[in-house]
């Protein structure tokens, strides 16, 4: 982070944003607001001492006792009042940074809160700087000169200083867009809808704060506070640990899910559209959840989309990892995580156990109160012989797929899946094809039919493109169904299982990241067409999780949403995770790439 940055986003913003992405952390948003108010706190000294000295100056015996403690108290004041501007600041920022990303998730975005918000400190701190230059430097230079040429050129500086203020609103309005075209791979349109609802929400909030605060000042604060307090608990109680004494325990058969469990005799039973959760009477739960149609997933994988964590996350509720561990459950491979939340002024501890049976996912959760009263200890040895007796009963089957003749395109579809499905002229059952898997951001796989099939025909690849992805689906809805999907491909038609390869435009470009990291070692190389790596993946680890050799990056010289110049650099990413990588530049913009891009990034991630 550099104060550089707030005023080169007046002349270069897309690229000053690109880079500055790279910086987002909560302690660069805390930076960026605490220096505006230094800055504006030693402007402000600087102003009160320049019209001070003077007339001190003329007048030493002005400069009494009573002055000095005065000028003291007025610094003391000044102190104080920054630090409350500033917590009040960083409060505002952050949650209309929230209100932003809220509404953005509803356009689809898959871009990062903390980026965002780091983003928009720097444009708060750039317009905050510059409106105080704007409008204090003319106020300083009419002060310094003769007292008549003041009073001629006052009202005129004033009308243009309120003109130039108007147009630099405007101006850090566009700057924001651009900002948000940025973070969420949006376009303009997407970035001012972001901007209009988000600010509408805002106004009503005010709104509704005002009538909050004259429902205070009537029925008195103290009892408003205790209806709060009260109504935000989460069943979270101080009442003693007794003994259980000998435990009972009933067996529970899961219809729905054909899975088996056993759970203290007292405990009351919710069951649920994804399972069942078991309830003590004192603030400890056990839950099995299932995900249907996961394919095979792995274990790691499955725990991102259906742990508790995404929720602490999402919920911005802080945790801590204890621990997580492959483990074996009844002789399955499973993996176990022990998480800590703090809720309120109390501790919640967390036991998950996830497992794949018959391409389902299963998550066993266990979780009670920690601190200040020890829940979660009185029941662990209970709940981990309910989890231990955890079996599954029987299976539902699966329809074997068979194709009397194959066609050289099809569109299949499914109550779980959708795909086109194209095959090379010269198609045979006997013999085994690279499979080229491609993603649009908009869910329409026929997209990619002018530009790849050509050169997968050319070749003898099978290409098969999504009708699921799209940039409005989150990210545990459309996994299970890709990967489905290809499971689906692969029972239908020979694929080569060492050449299967990711391919997708724009969103669906960073969705190749996302499906190489949640499945391992399963695609040998990813075509990325003006796509971005998910904002979460900048890590060399995870990136290296994914197991690709090859990653192809297709871009347009003139896009504008992600540039070559950003393409380059998740080059870098990937080239220091071992990663080999190409760029291809083509004529255009954001767009799907022309035939003779994806040839050579064919040719080149098969060589």
């Amino acid at each position: 982070m550099a104060i550089g940055s707030w005023f080169r986003i007046l002349t270069n913003s897309r690229e000053i944003f690109y880079k500055e992405e790279n910086n987002a952390s909560l302690g660069g948003i805390i930076t960026n607001i605490v220096l505006v108010h230094i800055i504006l706190f030693i402007v402000l000294m600087a102003f009160v001492l320049i019209l001070l000295i003077p007339v001190l100056i003329k007048n030493p015996e002005k400069i009494t006792d009573e002055l000095t403690f005065g000028l003291i108290i007025f610094i003391l004041l000044m102190i104080i009042s920054t630090i409350i501007s500033i917590v009040i600041s960083l409060i505002g920022i952050f949650i209309a940074s929230l209100i932003v990303f809220f509404v953005s998730k509803l356009f689809g975005s898959l871009g990062d809160f903390i980026t965002q918000t780091y983003l928009l400190s720097i444009i708060w701190a750039s317009s905050t700087i510059v409106n105080v230059i704007i409008a204090g430097l003319p106020s300083l230079i009419l002060y310094s000169i003769d007292g008549a040429i003041a009073m001629s050129f006052g009202n005129v500086v004033g009308i243009i200083v309120l003109i130039v203020l108007m147009l630099l609103s405007i101006y850090y309005l566009y700057i924001t867009i651009v900002m948000l075209e940025e973070v969420h791979e949006f376009g303009a349109l997407k970035s001012i809808l972001t901007i209009v609802i988000s600010t509408a929400i805002m106004v009503v909030g005010l709104i509704a704060i005002s009538i909050l605060l004259s429902f205070v000042l009537s029925f008195g604060l103290s009892a408003m506070l205790s209806t709060i307090i009260s109504s935000m608990q989460i069943n979270l109680q101080t009442n003693e640990i007794g003994e259980i004494g000998v435990m009972r325990y009933t067996e529970y058969t899961s219809p729905e899910y054909n899975f088996h469990i056993k759970y203290p005799e007292n405990w009351t039973v919710n069951e649920t559209s994804e399972g069942v959760i078991f309830h003590s009477g004192d603030d400890a739960a056990m839950a099995v959840s299932v995900r249907e149609n996961i394919g095979d997933m792995s274990l790691i994988g499955v725990s991102k989309i259906m742990g508790v964590q995404r929720l602490y996350k999402l919920r911005e509720i802080p945790y801590e990892g204890i621990s997580q561990d492959g483990v074996k459950l009844n002789g399955r491979d499973a993996y176990q995580i022990i998480t800590i939340a703090t809720i309120d002024t109390q501790k919640v501890k967390t036991k998950e156990i996830f497992m794949v049976e018959n391409g389902n996912a299963y998550a066993i959760t266990y979780s009670a109160k920690f601190e200040p009263i020890d829940i979660y200890s009185k029941y662990e040895n209970v709940i981990d012989e309910c989890i231990n007796s955890f079996s599954i009963v029987g299976s539902r089957g699966e329809k074997e797929l068979t194709i009397s003749k194959m066609r050289t395109h099809e569109t299949i579809k499914t109550s779980g899946f959708s795909y086109e499905l194209y095959l090379p002229d010269d198609y045979s059952q006997k013999k085994s094809y690279p499979l080229i898997f491609c993603m649009s951001p908009n869910g329409n796989g026929r997209d990619f039919y002018n530009s790849v099939y050509p050169i997968a025909n050319r070749y003898d690849h099978i290409l098969a493109c999504s009708n699921d992805f799209s940039n409005y689906k989150a990210i545990d809805e459309f996994l299970p169904q890709i990967y489905n999907a290809i499971d689906d491909i692969q029972r239908r038609v020979n694929i080569d299982e060492n050449r299967i390869y990711a391919c997708g435009f724009s969103g669906g470009g960073m969705a190749t990241y996302v499906v190489s990291y949640f499945k391992p070692n399963y695609f040998t190389g990813l075509i990325v067409n003006n796509g971005a790596i998910h904002g979460n993946l900048y890590d060399v680890d995870m990136l290296k999780q994914m197991g690709v050799k090859k990653v192809a990056l297709i871009c347009g010289k003139e896009d504008s949403i992600v540039s070559c110049s950003h393409m380059r650099n998740d080059a870098k990413w990937l080239n220091s995770a071992g990663i080999e990588t190409k760029i291809i530049e083509f004529d255009g913009g954001h767009e799907i790439a022309p035939p003779d891009a994806y040839e050579e990034a064919i040719l080149w991630i098969e060589s």
